[in-house]
């Protein structure tokens, strides 16, 4: 009925000395360097983006402009190597040895950017368009001394990269094949190969536990809502919990305030934090981390028919609390309200970490490239920001507190679920924060770059696999 989404094939990655290494070339260039014999200076200035191919009697060698060289950070390189990858597919090149300099510090943005650059969606294509050449083989190609240390950076950076390609996957699926059950199947068939404990809530659990949020939600459509709980439990005995939440709504028509039309085919990428949670357990497994993780998805259907939630509505979610509806287009804190109560109240996490689609405000602010933080957390903010930067998943740190919840006091409830226009992606992340309570709470708000609308030369249109990396990384830092 709900059959697993795949991985999607990936280049098979290897480091190698220079002679072992075959097909067609990659090199880059510095605005600095000089230009190779055979290109003139007319045709190549090495500035970000350039890129020109020679031709040898059997293979060919690709010139990748990098552009100022002191300017040079992890994801200029990871993007350069995404562009370059992709326009040699195009090329219909099917081996490419990547030759990296020792500029580049660690090899594995020039990993990620391969990967994730060569990822395409092409399940419902025809044939003839699903069958175009594609890269089956990366060979990295780096001097002597950096050998091991390159081997186990490599490794590291496709497993992660791996999992990114297969949330983005899940993340491209229609929503009329990944429904909530779907997605929950999903999760079982991610636990029965890697170990991870999955436990999924069906409307009758979730009726035993009050969840009222994702029930209300998910009630005007067929496909029942799910709350689907993984846990990767690798720490030392006694060691905290970190729990990393996410809303997965499959499709959100925005209920009986309904969305406008033009917005209504993008809205399968409404579930991309619950899918992001998906690819981080899946990361998490594969890589070895040695820490108590939990993730909770919060997934449901937000469609319209004579059982479905109204404006006016009081919800009570499972931990007692009351929500007076106001706009039944603003369902993703509901669901996650429920998520996130049951998370703290279960696991007693030392943080919870969500991630969310959550406010076209957040979007109107930053645009489609960062993501919003919310936090009072200061490590972990300062962290993430860090982090983000490396992995080219960046975050701005927007304010969250006390003065947007004024906007949201009701007259009959604990609260509204939604406040004022000014601020909205504040009044948001003030509302999920009541919810965690005393546990110290952070919240990406992932609207902007969860998609891609557009190719783009180094990532093709879609899901973007935004807060794997970056999540992952976070978790392997020591706390």
């Amino acid at each position: 009925m709900n059959p697993e989404i795949p991985n999607p094939e990936q280049a098979n990655v290897r480091v190698l000395l220079s002679h072992e290494a075959r097909g067609d070339r990659m090199i880059f260039l510095f605005a600095d360097d000089p230009l190779p014999p055979a290109i003139g200076p007319d045709e190549f200035a090495a500035e970000t983006g350039d890129m020109v191919i020679t031709h040898g009697e059997k293979d060919r060698t690709l010139y990748v402009g990098m552009g100022d060289r002191s300017k040079a950070k992890p994801h200029t390189w990871r993007r350069a190597t995404a562009s370059a990858a992709r326009h040699l597919e195009k090329k219909c090149s099917t081996r490419i040895q990547i030759h990296v300099p020792d500029d580049c510090v660690t090899v594995d943005p020039i990993v990620e950017g391969a990967l994730l650059g060569l990822y395409r969606y092409d399940r419902f294509l025809d044939e003839k368009r699903k069958n175009k050449p594609k890269v089956a083989n990366l060979d990295l190609v780096v001097s002597a001394s950096r050998l091991a240390t390159a081997k186990e950076e490599a490794r590291q950076a496709a497993l992660a990269s791996k999992a990114t390609n297969w949330m983005r996957e899940i993340g491209n699926t229609p929503p009329n094949i990944m429904t909530p059950a779907a997605l929950a199947a999903q999760a079982k068939a991610l636990a029965s190969r890697s170990g991870i404990q999955c436990r999924i809530l069906e409307p009758a659990d979730l009726e035993k536990e009050g969840m009222g949020g994702i029930l209300a939600v998910g009630s005007g459509s067929v496909n029942t809502p799910r709350l689907i709980v993984l846990e990767w439990m690798k720490g030392e005995p006694g060691e905290p919990v970190t729990a990393v939440v996410g809303k997965a709504i499959t499709f959100d028509s925005g209920g009986y305030c309904i969305k406008p039309p033009a917005s209504m085919p993008e809205m399968k990428f409404d579930k991309m934090g619950g899918c992001a949670v998906l690819g981080i357990m899946a990361a998490a497994a594969d890589l070895g981390l040695r820490r108590n993780l939990v993730g909770v998805i919060a997934s449901a259907e937000n469609l319209i028919d004579g059982e479905a939630y109204r404006p006016g509505d009081v919800l009570t979610t499972c931990d007692g609390k009351t929500v007076e509806v106001i706009d039944t287009d603003a369902e993703g804190r509901l669901v996650l309200a429920d998520a996130i109560a049951h998370a703290r109240q279960k696991y007693r996490p030392d943080l919870i970490l969500e991630m969310s689609t959550l406010t076209g405000a957040c979007m109107v602010a930053l645009g489609t490239d960062r993501a919003g933080i919310f936090t009072d957390h200061e490590p972990s903010r300062e962290k993430l920001i860090r982090i983000g930067e490396s992995t080219g998943e960046r975050l701005w740190h927007l304010p969250i507190g006390d003065e947007y919840e004024e906007a949201m006091r009701s007259d009959i409830a604990f609260i509204k679920n939604l406040g004022s226009r000014q601020g909205g992606a504040s009044s948001a992340a003030s509302f999920l924060r009541k919810w965690a309570e005393d546990i110290p709470f952070v919240h990406l708000d992932i609207a902007g770059p969860a998609s891609i609308e557009k190719d783009v030369p180094h990532a093709c249109k879609g899901a973007s696999g935004f807060g794997v990396r970056l999540i992952t990384r976070f978790l392997f830092e020591k706390p």
